[in-house]
């Protein structure tokens, strides 16, 4: 019971701290339950040797509970502050509402509310520009576009896709009706204030408490579909029935029981590419995407019965983005490594094939075999984040190493003379001799033995099983051999069968 009586106060003391608009916190939570003074937040010492956590606060717009791959304990709160460090508790949510509970007090507002008061409070300003500039309140293309990149938030978190569109509808109405509140307060004469500029300082404020909303409902305790929740906001303007319609909004927030059902309701297929890899993906300066990938990915959209959304994504941040859930699959020559497979699924087999090495024709001879690459006063250029990096990270120790961070360039270093020699994936040094005829193959062997796969989140066996359903399907009838073809490469054995 002392703790629950502790416990309760903190909630009041974060939320001023957390006024305005929206920074970060950086708050690391290492120990055990620390016990707060609420008279100035200073360190309780008693039994148990309890912890007081330092948060630092920044400017940033990154979502609250951003995971980085971090375990469930070490992940970073976040909120807003003026930039100053503080000592704050770490606590738990589902801590914090038990106790309020067993107390028998009312329980406190949770970040999500806290977040959605925070957007809320922001329309008094929202209205005041609109005023300044004459503008009308409502905006049907604008809040189109809100609801529609809410959902895109949402199916990263796994969030039905009416549920989404639900809560952020019910967020515009309310947003609506207390910018209606404040135009009439200043067509009655009261002074409406400067305005701030919504394109450049308010939109996106919004746009991130939008996305600190749909993160904190990701990681906040469950609650029962259909349970009415009751924080109530401290929004002049706000209508009672449409803080309700919100607080239910909020209870209803269910989720998708995995992803093969996700991408089936949603019917939204999103796939994580590069871009930088060609054959199987490329996208150009007009952001249009080409390849034997982005034709496979259609082909599986079409297959699932969903919309085709080509999430862009880099080899560094691959598999963090597929944690993360930024898409569904990853396609574009990705190569099965044990690295990946300890950390995520692959599908059937694609293609294989292995690493060789691409050099000016006039010095081909010069590197026929690693040791003749692997020499003092060569240089061997290298794409980062990808198997190519970590081949010649575990194997190149005396040749000078050249990081070069745009694939979609690197062989033009190679034809200039910029660079001596690049081992990679012997179907793009097919594809680049043929596009740079200055350039030759070194070696008639690979250096390794390899297959390339589609890249899927653990844990989702009906996914995969679904995805190799088709795949299986592809491959029997042909129909990935003939894309390899209609892409320059005819089926030499390499591709699955």
């Amino acid at each position: 019971m002392a703790t629950s009586t502790a416990l309760i106060p903190l909630m009041r003391f974060i939320q001023p701290s957390m006024r305005g608009y929206s920074t970060i916190f950086k708050l690391d939570c290492p120990g055990a339950l620390p016990i707060f003074s609420a008279s100035g937040g200073q360190r309780a010492h008693g039994p148990g040797a309890m912890r007081v956590c330092k948060i630092t606060t920044m400017s940033s717009s990154r979502s609250l509970f951003e995971d980085k791959g971090r375990s469930h304990a070490s992940r970073r709160c976040a909120a807003q502050s003026s930039g100053h460090h503080v000592l704050l508790l770490c606590l738990l949510g589902m801590v914090l509402l038990s106790a309020s509970r067993i107390s028998g007090a009312s329980p406190p507002p949770t970040f999500t509310e806290h977040f959605l008061a925070q957007r809320l409070a922001l329309m008094k300003d929202v209205a005041a520009w609109k005023w300044a500039h004459d503008r009308p309140i409502d905006d049907l293309q604008r809040e189109k576009t809100v609801i529609s990149s809410a959902v895109d938030e949402g199916l990263r978190y796994g969030f039905r896709v009416e549920a989404t569109e639900q809560l952020f509808a019910a967020q515009i109405r309310a947003a609506k009706a207390i910018q209606h509140h404040w135009f009439s307060r200043w067509r009655e004469g009261q002074k409406a204030p400067d305005p701030v500029d919504l394109n450049t300082v308010l939109r996106p404020r919004l746009l991130a408490l939008g996305s600190d909303i749909i993160s904190s409902l990701a990681h906040r305790p469950r609650v029962t579909v259909g349970e009415e929740l009751t924080a109530p906001f401290d929004v002049e303007g706000l209508p009672v029935d449409i803080q309700s319609e919100l607080m239910s909004a909020l209870g209803n927030m269910r989720r998708y029981s995995e992803r093969l059902e996700q991408v089936i309701d949603s019917g939204r297929l999103r796939v994580g590419m590069t871009g930088d890899y060609a054959p199987f993906t490329l996208k150009d300066d007009r952001d249009h995407w080409q390849g034997i990938d982005v034709d496979l990915a259609q082909d599986l959209a079409q297959f699932l019965g969903a919309d085709l959304e080509i999430v862009q994504t880099t080899w560094p941040r691959l598999m963090a983005d597929l944690n993360a859930a930024h898409f569904d699959i990853a396609m574009g020559g990705i190569t099965v490594t044990p690295e990946r497979t300890a950390l995520a699924a692959f599908t059937m087999p694609v293609l294989s094939g292995g690493k060789t090495a691409i050099a000016r024709c006039s010095e081909a001879k010069n590197f026929a075999r690693l040791e003749q690459i692997d020499l003092p006063g060569n240089r061997v250029i290298v794409n980062p984040g990808g198997t190519n990096e970590a081949f010649v990270r575990g194997h190149i120790h005396k040749a000078q190493i050249l990081v070069y961070p745009d694939n979609r360039k690197i062989f033009e270093e190679l034809a200039e003379g910029r660079a001596d020699v690049m081992i990679t994936d012997r179907i793009e040094v097919r594809l680049q001799t043929h596009i740079h005829p200055q350039l030759c193959a070194t070696m008639e062997n690979t250096l390794t033995r390899h297959e390339k796969a589609f890249l899927l989140p653990p844990d989702q066996a009906p996914w995969k099983a679904r995805v190799d359903q088709w795949l299986q399907g592809a491959i029997e009838s042909g129909d990935v051999a003939r894309i390899f073809e209609n892409h320059g490469f005819p089926d030499t054995g390499s591709i699955a069968h």
